[in-house]
């Protein structure tokens, strides 16, 4: 009952539901229904109509109905209950959706798909099984014989019995068949036939699915190899020497194998996309970092932040490598730490001022009050970097004589 109802819920939910069509997102509602109604929306109601209300009888067995050689109208109409199987379509776009929300990494996606090849196979073994099952079942009183009185599991539990089809169904699609459980009868002979038709197909298709993705996982490693081989031939012929080697090759996986996006595919995406598009992705991207900036998103318009999102600049460091240094009166930059991790400490004295992290800033000083830096900066990991140069910022205030005075009361 549950079940049905939520599939009666999702036919109104796909009724409201904008869609998208041509890269445009579509919310009229007449033309919300008419995409709905023209896509599968019949199967969706094929498969969610209540039959079972159309039964006004309490008792219903289905072993009693498959011992009689002809079905009452009332016991068709249960039985046409089969047809809420057809919702089992949308499992592929339900998983689809779900990996779209999690944003998986490249290994995590394969594992994903490798798991939705098992799930279909597993349910194609199943719908095979039961079939076979009631075949079987229906035929036993017959005088045909079937493979359940066969195997001596016609007076066994019904999970007893399933398992033992499941199995037969496996083995078949797997082409195995270890000829332990066989069709006797000429109907499960030619259920078996259409199985056998079928799973080569399906087992053909699976093998190619999952040998795409194992593929995908030894590509991108090769690529990775071959890179790392051309770096170290390069080293080698140059006589590099083996320390530098060491800081190049750690600094390379960082780049190559961390998380970091490729900033060659970046980009592609980015030439790819719409002028409006585009911006919408620097100005939500880039505008999450600047608004870790405590100082510059609690005392300027929404405005402005939009505007120096676009003059962001980025950065890699790799660990003890020199960010600013202390005194330096030409760098005027505030920096805003994405990833990895930054200690301040006054090259003077050695002294270590703070240890800073993920969505931290700093270097604020030189940059509002236009001044040399006070201590210096290097990163103690692998770090990426965004940063701002102070004269792109004094020439989006140009435009804006409220932010404006705000900056020169902060000086």
């Amino acid at each position: 009952m549950c079940i049905r109802d939520s599939f009666i819920a999702d036919i109104f939910v796909c009724l409201n539901t904008a869609y998208y069509e041509g890269g445009y997102l579509i919310t009229d509602r007449p033309h919300v229904i008419r995409n709905c109604l023209l896509g599968k929306f019949w199967i969706d109601l094929l498969a969610s109509f209540p039959y079972l209300i159309l039964d006004f009888r309490s008792t219903f067995n289905l072993e009693n109905i498959l011992l009689q050689k002809t079905l009452t109208i009332w016991d068709a109409l249960f039985m046409l209950q089969l047809l809420h199987l057809i919702r089992t379509y949308k499992v592929p776009t339900i998983l689809r959706r779900l990996e779209d929300q999690l944003q998986l990494s490249d290994f995590k996606a394969g594992l994903l798909n490798l798991f939705r090849i098992v799930i279909f196979g597993f349910f194609i073994a199943h719908y095979c099984a039961c079939v076979f099952h009631l075949v079987s079942f229906a035929t036993r009183n017959r005088n045909l014989g079937s493979w359940l009185t066969n195997s001596q599991l016609i007076d066994q539990d019904v999970m007893t019995r399933y398992i033992t089809s499941l199995y037969w169904s496996i083995t078949t699609m797997i082409t195995v068949g270890y000829g332990d459980v066989v069709p006797v009868n000429n109907a499960e002979k030619i259920w078996s036939m259409i199985v056998m038709f079928v799973a080569c197909g399906v087992f053909a298709f699976m093998m190619n699915s999952m040998g795409d993705v194992l593929k995908r996982f030894a590509k991108s490693k090769e690529v990775y190899n071959t890179r790392i081989e051309a770096v170290n031939r390069y080293m080698l012929l140059n006589k590099i020497p083996k320390d530098l080697q060491v800081k190049i090759r750690r600094y390379l996986e960082y780049i190559w194998a961390g998380e970091n996006v490729d900033k060659s595919y970046e980009e592609d995406l980015m030439g790819i996309l719409s002028n409006t598009l585009r911006n919408e992705l620097i100005l939500e991207k880039n505008g999450n970092i600047v608004r870790n900036c405590s100082l510059l998103a609690s005392n300027f318009s929404k405005h402005l932040i939009s505007k120096i999102c676009f003059c962001l600049g980025e950065k890699s460091f790799m660990p003890e490598e020199l960010i600013c240094s202390e005194g330096d009166a030409e760098d005027k930059r505030i920096f805003m730490i994405y990833t990895g991790s930054v200690e301040i400490f006054l090259e003077s004295s050695k002294l270590m001022l703070h240890m800073l992290g993920r969505k931290d800033s700093f270097g604020e000083i030189t940059f509002f009050i236009d001044t040399s830096r006070k201590a210096s900066a290097r990163s103690s990991t692998f770090s990426q970097i965004y940063y701002l140069q102070r004269e792109d910022f004094i020439k989006q205030l140009s435009h804006m004589p409220v932010d404006k005075e705000k900056f020169c009361f902060l000086k």
